[in-house]
Parts: C-alpha cells; sequence; structure tokens
C-alpha cells in the first residue's frame, strides 16, 4: 500500500470550504496560503488535515485533501538587487 498521505509542515491552499458540525462552512478563506500542522485519519482511513494560515499561529481548523491543493512558497524578490559578491551564480 503506497502512502500518499501529506505531511506536517506541507504548503495547501484552501480551494472550497468545508463540513463542519453537519454544515459546510468556509472556516479559513478560499484561497488563503496555510501549513499543515496535523495529520489525521478517518475511521475509514481517509486522511484529513490541520491547518492555520501562514500568516498567524492559529489553532487548526480541519479540512480533507480534496478541499485543498498541496503547493510549494517561491521566493521572487520585489526588485532586482545584484549584489557583487553573488555575480555569477
Amino acid at each position: 500500500m503506497v502512502n500518499n498521505m501529506w505531511e506536517v509542515g506541507n504548503f495547501v491552499k484552501v480551494m472550497r470550504k468545508t463540513v463542519s458540525g453537519g454544515n459546510t462552512k468556509e472556516l479559513i478563506p478560499i484561497g488563503t496560503i496555510c501549513k499543515i500542522k496535523e495529520v489525521c485519519q478517518e475511521d475509514d482511513g481517509t486522511p484529513y488535515y490541520g491547518i492555520t494560515p501562514i500568516d498567524r499561529e492559529d489553532v487548526p481548523f480541519y479540512y480533507l485533501e480534496k478541499e485543498l491543493e498541496k503547493g510549494q512558497i517561491v521566493w521572487v524578490p520585489d526588485a532586482f538587487y545584484e549584489n557583487k559578491e553573488q555575480k555569477g551564480r
């Protein structure tokens, strides 16, 4: 059996609302970039993830994998800055 579960520390983007208390809710605004803080499993083995927005440490909210998109953060500088020591790297 292949382990396809995502890991604590991975970055995800909220793509849709989740079910909480039997109701569909937007616990974290759609489009928000978050970090996985906890990985859990339903009784049937379905993974779900405790996530928090990257700009604040908070109590995690729980989302299913189908409600998230896994990705990565890439640094893009605001303006070009040439550091002579790094020239040619």
